[in-house]
This record gives C-alpha cells, structure tokens and sequence, in this order.
C-alpha cells in the first residue's frame, strides 16, 4: 500500500542505545570475526584504538522502530524484506559508549517488482549522536512491502485488566494472554536473546536425530509468555516469585494461551499478597507449562 505522504520527513521521539562489550563480543562470535579489538580489552590492539570497539555493522542491533513508526508507515510486516542499508561513520563506537537515535522517514517511493506485483519502499535514516552531541554514525535502511495477500489480520495493542488489592479475591482470573502460530523464527530469536543455542531448537536434522519429531520451543520462551500475563496482572516489578514446570513441549504452529487464577490472598507488613497458579496449554487443551506465582497487588 501506499504510504501517507505525511510521514515522508517525520521526525520520531529520540532513544539511548547502550553499547556494552558483552554484546559486542556476542555479535563478533556470530561473524565468525575473532579480531582481538571485539573480544581482549587487555589486548595492545584494543588499548592502542581506547577500549574494545564495535564491528562495523553492530548498529544493525541498534534499531528500534517501535509501534508508532509501524503504524504510520501502514505496512503488513509478514510481507517486509530489507532492501538495503547504508552506513556512515563519523566516530569509532567503544564499549561503554551511550549513543541517542534520532530516526526519520526520509523517502517513500513505489515501483513494479519483476515478478510482477507492486513494490512500495520506505527510507528510514536514524542519526546517532554520542555524549558530546556529536555525531558518531547515520543508518539509513531501505524497506520493501511486497503486495500479497495477508495471512491475518493485524494483531491489535493488549491492555490488559490489573489485579488491585481492594478488589481483589480467591478465584479470579486473568484475561488469558494468546501467543501464536510459534515459528521458528521466534526460537531462533529467543536463542539469540538468550544464549541458547541447543540445535534441538533450530535444526530440524539434529532434533530429528535426537529422537524428536522436528525443532520445539525452549521452555524458557514459554515461560516467558507466562511472565509476561503475570506482570500485566500484577503491574510492574510486583512479581515476588515465580516457579515454572515444564510438562511439554512447543512446537512450530502451536497457538499457546496463558492463563492464571488467584488460589490465595494474604498480607505482610502492609502488602497485599496474591498467592495464584499459571498454565499455558496448546490449542489441544495440553498442558505445557504450569506455574506458580506471587505478587504483591496495589
């Protein structure tokens, strides 16, 4: 579709980027690059450049569109290739630096894939200015929406009830919280972002040969979903505890809702406790992971 010409030259809210040298030698390890300037601050060749540096195309961790830009570019997400991407380097970025973005819609044109079909491309240039103010690096990154057909609707923003102490009582239950179809692409993103690299979670070979029927989710991934319902519930950094059993497992297609049901309420030293239970279930009504929480409610 085409993109509201009033976004073309739109200026969004500025955000930090820490960079720190654990995710640069997290990235330097996934290019294969063992340049001592990513991994060895003691190295000569890491004091002689003031620290550990980042590679070039470490800024690619930087981005963050966020929803608003989302919105306002109107683009269906599932069908979003990355066309290009351009860098200019005024400063060398050292681990420890604190970087503000500043991102803008700088172009938006359309034109005829040579498969047939209409192409529509949005520029987006994020500038990147260091603790002086000045600027260390620009990022300008080329999306394509490929028209297709869509393979679902939009998922709409979840604003979720909150569990209040004076309201409060044995039996309520949370709005469930509906994640899915799983990917593969959401396990290798939780691997990513965790570490977890176990190829019983994103090779298909290897899980078969391990005895599985294909790739599965790590239980963690779930219980992340499972935290997330309770935080909602809860309101932030309310959560006291939170035990997790893993009874099954996920696979790629499961649609997985969490659910969550007050078992007990109690108060110490002026607070108000919730004692609840947790469970995620597939869209068989299989149980894959059950939990026990607590948290204090206002």
């Amino acid at each position: 579709m085409a993109i509201d010409p009033n976004v073309v030259g739109r200026e969004y809210p500025p955000f930090a980027v820490t960079i720190d040298a654990q995710s640069i030698r997290e990235f330097a390890e996934a290019i294969r690059d063992d340049n001592p300037r990513f991994l060895d601050p003691d190295h000569e060749v890491t004091k002689s450049l003031g620290g550990i540096t980042a590679p070039p195309t470490l800024s690619r961790n930087f981005w963050w569109e966020g929803f608003q830009i989302h919105e306002d570019l109107g683009f269906n997400w599932e069908n979003v290739l990355h066309g290009e991407q351009e860098f200019e380097y005024y400063k060398s970025i050292h681990a420890g630096d604190v970087l503000s973005g500043v991102m803008r819609v700088i172009d938006s044109y359309e034109k005829v894939g040579k498969r047939g079909g209409r192409m529509t491309f949005a520029v987006i240039e994020t500038t990147y200015t260091d603790a002086t103010g000045s600027v260390a690096l620009i990022g300008r990154r080329t999306l394509i929406e490929r028209q297709r057909e869509a393979s679902g609707q939009r998922e709409s923003r979840r604003v979720p009830r909150r569990l209040s102490a004076d309201a409060a009582k044995v039996g309520d239950r949370a709005e469930p919280l509906v994640v899915g179809p799983l990917t593969r692409t959401d396990f290798v993103r939780y691997a990513g972002a965790s570490g977890d690299f176990n190829p019983i979670h994103h090779d298909d070979l290897y899980a078969i040969r391990s005895g599985d029927e294909r790739v599965f989710g790590m239980g963690m991934l779930t219980a992340g979903y499972m935290a997330r319902l309770f935080e909602e519930w809860f309101g932030p950094e309310s959560m006291q505890r939170f035990k997790i059993r893993f009874t099954d497992r996920a696979w790629p297609g499961d649609v997985l809702t969490c659910h969550a049901e007050v078992v007990a309420l109690s108060s110490r030293q002026g607070e108000i406790l919730a004692d609840c239970e947790g469970w995620v279930e597939n869209q068989g009504g299989t149980r894959v992971i059950s939990v026990d929480a607590v948290g204090t409610l206002t």
